[in-house]
Parts: structure tokens; sequence; C-alpha cells
């Protein structure tokens, strides 16, 4: 039965709350907002952009990456992660991902090289986290307190929720296989 009374923190408020995860990575770069009804070309400079912005701050990357990155972003705006013979709302899984889920929302790419889509509140630092109890990954935005990283005191994490991410390769659970033994507990506020 789960215990309620665990998952709430006294010693950090009623309003927060605990949360074991394993931690995938941190966004490097993402985009400008994508509005309701962006056309298609603008999407792809988007994400040329995006890619401009990620090696500008690791040129480590150059080699492989921006090949990557350009195939792995079209994919994401393409929809080529729905599934077509799917009917929503009267549109074909892809089509209804390109009108709906892209929308109000951002692309990025992380410190280790990942892309993906986020919410409209995602920030560069943000945190990729898989939360206990889910598969799929979550942002998290990392709370600073007089200007010093909260986490830095007793390797306590303290977050605001972001919402759910988009990462080709992980929705699946497949991060947390290879990182189960890095699980810390997360204090969501």
């Amino acid at each position: 039965m789960l215990d309620l009374e665990a998952l709430i923190s006294p010693e950090h408020g009623e309003d927060v709350l605990n949360v074991n995860g394993v931690f995938f990575d941190k966004i490097l770069v993402c985009s400008d907002l994508i509005a309701r009804d962006e056309e298609e070309d603008r999407l792809y400079e988007i994400a040329a952009d995006v890619i401009t912005k990620a090696l500008a701050e690791e040129p480590r990357y150059r080699v492989i990456s921006e090949v990557y990155w350009q195939e792995a972003l079209d994919d994401i705006i393409e929809g080529n992660y729905a599934d077509p013979g799917s009917s929503i709302e009267g549109l074909s899984g892809d089509a209804f991902w390109r009108a709906n889920m892209l929308r109000y929302q951002r692309l990025f790419i992380t410190e280790n090289g990942a892309v993906g889509l986020g919410p409209s509140g995602t920030s560069i630092g943000d945190e990729v986290w898989i939360l206990s109890g889910g598969r799929s990954p979550f942002l998290l935005g990392p709370l600073h307190s007089d200007g010093t990283d909260v986490k830095d005191r007793g390797a306590s994490y303290h977050y605001m929720f972001r919402g759910d991410v988009f990462i080709p390769g992980i929705m699946e659970g497949e991060a947390v296989d290879s990182r189960i033994e890095n699980q810390r507990f997360v204090h969501i506020h």
C-alpha cells in the first residue's frame, strides 16, 4: 500500500513531494517556443538553430552529432514516432503529432547529446529525470537559493516540476535499466 506520509516532507514543508528518481541528463540548449501553427519550413529552421547553438556550446560534438541531431530532430518534427496507421480526431497519427504535439513545445539537446521535445517552460540547465513509478522522462528545474545550487547542500535535490519530455530511445524505461544504482530522492516543490 502506498504510504502517503513518506511522500510529503515535514522538514521541507507539506507542499513538497519526495520522489525517488534516476537522473538522465541536463538541457544544454533549447529552441524558442514553437507556435500553434508554425509553418513546416520554420520548424526545420528552429531545429537548425538548436543544432547551431549546441555546436557553439560544445564544439566536441561537431564530428558525428550534427548529422545525428538533424535526423533525430527531423523525425520529431515529422511525427515519425507516432503510428501513421492510427487515427486520432480524424487525423493520421503522424499528422496529429505535427498538428497538436509540437505546438507550445521546445526542441532541445542535452549535455550528453540526446535530442528531445519539452514543455513550454524548458530552460537551459533543467534536468531530465525518470521518476519512480514511471518509465517516461520528466523535466525538473533545479531550485537555487541565494545564488547557490540547493543540491550542493547535503546531497539534497530540490526542483520545480516542468512537465514530461519526449526523448527518442528512453520512452520505454531504457534509461532506468542502465542507471538504477544511481537513484536519488528528489524534492519537488
